[in-house]
């Protein structure tokens, strides 16, 4: 059964082994490794699908109502970015190039950025009044 080695007395004159491991051996070593892989596979396999049977077997039954996408509370994940951006971008830009109502009631409009400037240079800055001005 189990054959007796002997050692090269030459290996201990060069500091390693002469002689190479018998291909046999390696390839029944590897055959084992890969019977042993298959084995666990399906052992693991069996085990997953033995679980998911009983957690279906104890699993209750939804609703029906219970299946229905569900919007979730503000604030959301974003979704696509530049698409955000760009709505973002687009509102800004109306808000700055357009004129608009801010609040109709009390008369207070929105006009563009560039015309705001050409009135603020014609007209220029606004002056405030002092308290002296007005107690006459």
């Amino acid at each position: 059964m189990a054959e007796k080695q002997t050692i090269d007395p030459r290996s201990r004159e060069r500091g390693h082994e002469v002689t190479d491991l018998p291909a046999g051996r390696i390839m029944a070593f590897l055959a084992a490794l890969g019977l042993a892989c298959l084995l666990f596979t399906w052992a693991a396999a069996g085990v997953v699908k033995l679980l998911r049977t009983r957690a279906d077997a104890v699993a209750p039954e939804l609703h029906p109502l219970a299946e229905a996408r569900q919007v979730p509370p503000a604030p959301r994940l974003q979704i696509d970015v530049r698409t955000d951006v760009d709505g973002l971008r687009a509102r800004s830009r109306d808000l700055l190039e357009t004129y608009g109502w801010v609040d109709r009631d009390a008369g207070v409009v929105r006009i563009p950025v560039e015309r705001a400037m050409n009135l603020l240079a014609e007209r220029g800055l606004p002056v405030a009044r002092t308290a002296v001005e007005d107690r006459q």
